[in-house]
């Protein structure tokens, strides 16, 4: 092989042990800066379940008819109508029974309902269930300190006698109602000082009535 040759095939060999090295080189350098597989990666902060709250809603319950029971009374919805919570913690909404009181929107009826909140609110009583009504109250005999509660409220002219749903009522307590509600009237006493009251069960038919007249409009 002529002496050129060789030398050119030497140049050639020298060149690829350069270029061989300095990629070895850039390998290994790359292979120093690559994290490890073992190596721990930024862990995204788990985010925890949201607790289920639970609100403690009152138990609700029915008594039935002729069961007692002591109870205290939580809210007044009007001069005849009360929510009561027995000694298990269950609440009850009565109706007072034999009565009709003003309905909140008439006159008279909150100061029907304030003057029976006045006796009655926060107050132990005992109840006395006469019926179950459609509405699923417990329509009631209310007795406080010892006195008759519905009574008071036809005696202190805040309700009617309400005749129409007394046909089951003890003979005696008919007659002491009715009495009651005659002297409240001759006395003027609470809604008795309007000269002509309208009658509950009247004012919630024409209530009737007129939503019925709108309804068809």
């Amino acid at each position: 092989m002529p002496i050129n040759s060789i030398y050119f095939m030497e140049k050639v060999i020298m060149f690829l042990k350069t270029k061989w090295f300095v990629l070895a080189s850039v390998l290994v350098s790359l292979n120093a800066c690559t994290l490890p597989e073992t190596a721990s990666r930024p862990q995204l902060p788990q985010t925890q379940p949201t607790p289920t709250t639970q609100t403690n809603q009152p138990s609700k319950a029915r008594a039935t008819k002729g069961e007692q029971y002591t109870a205290t009374v939580l809210k007044i919805a009007d001069g005849d109508t009360i929510t009561v919570q027995d000694a298990h913690g269950a609440q009850h909404k009565i109706r007072l029974a034999y009565i009709d009181a003003p309905e909140t929107k008439q006159n008279y009826g909150m100061d029907s309902q304030a003057a029976l909140r006045e006796r009655l609110e926060r107050q132990p009583v005992q109840v006395q269930v006469e019926d179950i009504d459609r509405y699923k109250r417990e329509v009631a005999i209310i007795t406080h300190n010892g006195e008759d509660v519905n009574y008071q409220q036809i005696a202190l002219g805040n309700a009617w006698h309400y005749t129409e749903y007394a046909k089951s009522q003890v003979a005696a307590d008919f007659a002491r109602y009715q009495a009651a509600m005659q002297a409240a009237q001759a006395k003027r006493l609470g809604l008795w000082q309007f000269a002509r009251p309208q009658a509950p069960w009247d004012y919630r038919k024409q209530q009737r009535n007129r939503d019925k007249q709108q309804a068809g409009e």
